[in-house]
């Protein structure tokens, strides 16, 4: 078992040594073929997007500023009397051993459908604080005039103090556009994956939603002869020799595919069975990479990117990269299919890492790359697309495409237009005309371009960078977010 752990990580630390995705001579991850024909849509997009007006007014999410507090096993008919009384937070936190800070918190009110398909409510406080979540239709029976509860928890009771009602405002028509540019570019109603999609399936022993596909593979076995190297790797394996044994395996693979595509798709036999187990994988939602390649470079792309959406990949662990792999390929298939909308969402979800993982340590994220020089060799506004999925807003449609700030700050720091988000960004931080969480958010925004843009081992250039960017917050959050 040890050998074998020892193994295991010897060849994944020998492949982290290659780059993430294969490159086409282009040296992007996309095919000159397909970054052609996705341009040509960018093109219309683009132009689309300039003959149009800014129709829609897009506001904030609901926002004030005020605090949260988790009670252990009050006496909660007394606490509901004192909360429907309008207790002054003076009294509340002297009474309840609590300890009240100078300043507020920013508190953001967003709603959402949990899992069991229940309207909630939930209020965090900014940034990252105590939140609470509540149901929407508890609302009104659960608050006061500057106070909001949920009691349905006996043992750890949450409250929020409010020093005024939540409010939206209107996002200023600079940025309205920005936000408008992401919907014009990301199809709000379309999704990567069928709503039926089934999730990663770990099968033994025979599958019986697989027969045809298993056939397909025995009669490939069968017909392609040459002897699959062995992998003799032992402890004392130098990683050359690990290296060595592994691309090996791997010129075996890719010869072992040109054979299957170059020969045995001339063979009438080979393809009445291929067929037939493609309909079998279309029906049953179950098919792998290696079945999928065959099914792209033998039937088409199109097909393939049918099979890729019908199963959604979920990561084992942190080291395990098959999700993003899956989301590269759809990717892929998509600009070789010219299915723009499936396209981009794909490639923002690797940019963002937006991935199905069982659990995911911060030390695996460095490997994961953002591959934005691919948008802006589209011709993409990239600047307008990174910062209108970074801010939120209140009345986007459901499909909309929020970013993550720690990715895109990353990808802004590898970005050609650095220069552009390094004069802008300071700007929108200072923007009174803008609310507050979106303020926060690009701070955040700005603060993870200036970390991973400073390369050097004391980041001297990031902490003056983060000092200064502080100073242009709202002063009720500069202490909380100076901590």
């Amino acid at each position: 078992m040890k050998t074998a752990y020892f193994l295991l990580f010897s060849i994944w630390g020998a492949v982290a040594f290659s780059q993430e995705f294969k490159t086409y001579e282009n040296g992007l991850i996309y095919s000159p073929y397909a970054m052609e024909k996705l341009k040509r849509m960018v093109g219309e997009k683009n132009e689309e997007f300039r003959t149009c007006e800014l129709l829609q007014e897009y506001i904030s999410v609901e926002q004030t500023r005020g605090k949260v507090f988790v009670l252990k096993k009050p006496n909660i008919k007394k606490l509901r009397e004192e909360l429907q009384n309008a207790i002054t937070l003076d009294q509340f936190v002297k009474k309840y051993g609590k300890h009240a800070e100078d300043q507020l918190h920013l508190l953001t009110k967003t709603h959402y459908t949990n899992y069991e398909k229940e309207k909630i409510i939930g209020i965090s406080e900014q940034p990252d604080g105590r939140r609470m979540e509540m149901l929407e239709s508890d609302w009104e029976n659960s608050k006061s005039k500057c106070w909001v509860w949920n009691l349905s928890n006996k043992e750890y009771v949450e409250v929020a103090y409010l020093e005024d009602e939540f409010s939206s405002q209107n996002i200023p028509n600079r940025y309205a556009k920005m936000v408008q540019y992401t919907e014009c570019l990301i199809d709000t109603t379309s999704q990567i994956f069928n709503e039926d999609a089934s999730r990663n399936r770990w099968s033994y022993g025979e599958d019986d939603t697989k027969v045809l596909q298993n056939k397909v593979s025995r009669l490939i076995d069968s017909k392609y002869t040459k002897k699959e190297p062995v992998m003799d790797l032992k402890e004392d394996s130098s990683v050359e020799d690990i290296k060595a044994a592994y691309e090996k395996q791997r010129e075996w693979e890719v010869d072992k595919k040109r054979f299957v595509v170059k020969v045995l798709s001339k063979n009438q036999e080979f393809m009445e069975l291929f067929e037939k187990a493609y309909e079998e994988a279309l029906k049953t939602k179950n098919s792998d990479d290696y079945f999928e390649y065959y099914v792209a470079h033998v039937l088409s792309p199109a097909k393939a990117l049918k099979l890729k959406r019908n199963r959604v990949v979920v990561g084992q662990c942190s080291m395990d990269n098959s999700p993003r792999i899956h989301a590269m390929n759809i990717a892929q298939l998509a600009g070789e299919s010219l299915d723009w909308d499936i396209f981009l969402r794909a490639h923002l979800n690797v940019m963002n890492d937006r991935m199905d993982r069982v659990s995911d340590g911060s030390w695996a994220w460095e490997d994961r790359e953002t591959y934005i020089m691919e948008l802006e060799k589209l011709n993409i506004d990239v600047p307008d697309l990174l910062l209108g999925i970074a801010f939120r807003a209140k009345n986007v449609p459901d499909g909309h495409y929020f970013g993550s700030i720690g990715r895109l700050g990353r990808a802004i720091a590898e970005s050609k237009d650095k220069s552009f988000f390094k004069k802008d960004l300071p700007v929108i931080i200072a923007d009174e005309n803008l609310d507050d969480y979106n303020r926060l958010l690009m701070f955040y925004l700005y603060d993870n371009m200036s970390y991973y843009e400073d390369s050097s081992e004391g980041k001297n250039t990031y902490v003056k960078n983060r000092k200064e960017a502080i100073n242009l917050l709202p002063t009720y959050m500069q202490s909380i977010v100076s901590n």
